[in-house]
């Protein structure tokens, strides 16, 4: 349930759907980005939701989220990328979703 909660959010923040007003929806995506990011980052400090990860795997996680974070800029907008990076965003979320 929790990996289908984490798909959807990360799918949606990094998704850059169209609307009327680009910027404000582009403020969203960073603020849905960001608040999956900062949940993610609780819950695998938490000591009981993902207890059971490596320290290893732990470093994978936060890796691919601030490689995201940083592909995706401030504005949140997937939209923006070229297609490497919009594969790479791709890849890091397969990532993520595979581990936790």
């Amino acid at each position: 349930m929790l990996r289908a909660i984490v798909f959807a959010g990360i799918m949606l923040a990094a998704g850059g759907a169209v609307a009327g007003d680009g910027e404000a929806k582009q403020d969203a995506n960073a603020s849905r980005f960001e608040a999956q990011r900062v949940s993610i980052e609780k819950a695998l400090d938490d000591g009981g939701t993902y207890g059971e990860f490596s320290s290893t795997e732990r470093r994978e996680v936060l890796a691919a989220l601030a490689r995201i974070q940083e592909t995706l800029g401030p504005s949140g907008d997937a939209g923006q990328l070229n297609e490497r990076q919009k594969l790479q965003v791709f890849n890091d979320q397969e990532l993520i979703n595979n581990i936790l």
